[in-house]
């Protein structure tokens, strides 16, 4: 998955006035990227849970209010906007900044016929670092969600799969961006291409559940989609993900 730059800016006088509001969503953003597995375990056992014990809003209404949006930054792959919010206490950020992505990305849990799950080695430049990560990218113009799985399985690993049940969808930094990402379980795969593209795919492994557990546990995983997705299916699995 290519991940392209992103930029914001402001005034002066603006970062002195909204300075405390903006380092308050800052805090947000960096208490949910940096509590990714706590919360795909969460999402995984919302679903789960009876209907009475799910987390629920208490209204139906919107506490925090768009009145206006303005595009400071925009791409094929990525825009930077100011919104202007107003607050649940009345209060207004007339120039919110907001990462906004145009097109949806998706990951790709892909298990053997042994239970196994295939990963990427992938390098980032961008945070210079390198681990084994989910097949992903982003949605192309005119495909469905389950169709730019497909393609990046392919073109990732040079798997096809027979059998595609969605995992479900999660926004992995909703305190600043739009960004959405949605997660697929593929079985009953086939090598049907063994010219992966070498720039993005350094090496393809079979991991079991437990390697999948030890890695999580010692934070092998740099990338937050392939940990919320690793989560997710060994939540799912349960007793059957055991090796």
């Amino acid at each position: 998955m290519k991940r392209p730059r992103s930029w914001s800016t402001c005034s002066g006088t603006t970062r002195r006035r909204t300075a405390p509001l903006l380092a308050a969503s800052w805090r947000m953003w960096l208490c949910t990227c940096c509590s990714l597995p706590v919360f795909a375990a969460w999402i995984c056992r919302q679903q789960y849970l009876p209907s009475w014990q799910r987390t629920t809003s208490v209204s139906g209404s919107k506490p925090w209010q768009v009145l206006g949006r303005r595009a400071v930054y925009a791409s094929a792959w990525v825009g930077v906007e100011q919104w202007d919010v107003r607050l649940p206490d009345g209060s207004r950020i007339p120039d919110h900044h907001v990462v906004v992505y145009p097109v949806d990305a998706v990951g790709v849990v892909a298990l053997g016929a042994d239970g196994r799950v295939l990963l990427v080695d992938h390098y980032r430049f961008m945070t210079d670092s390198r681990s084994w990560e989910l097949p992903a990218g982003h949605v192309d113009e005119g495909e469905t969600v389950e169709q730019a799985a497909r393609r990046e399985l392919l073109e990732e690993t040079g798997h096809n799969a027979a059998t595609w049940q969605q995992l479900g969808s999660f926004y992995p930094a909703n305190g600043s961006s739009t960004l959405k990402f949605h997660l697929w379980l593929a079985r009953d795969l086939s090598a049907v291409n063994s010219n992966v593209d070498t720039n993005e795919t350094l090496g393809l492994q079979w991991f079991s559940a437990a390697d999948v557990r030890a890695s999580l546990h010692r934070n092998a995983h740099h990338d937050g989609l392939t940990m919320a997705g690793l989560f997710w299916w060994l939540s799912l699995a349960g007793s059957a993900a055991q090796p």
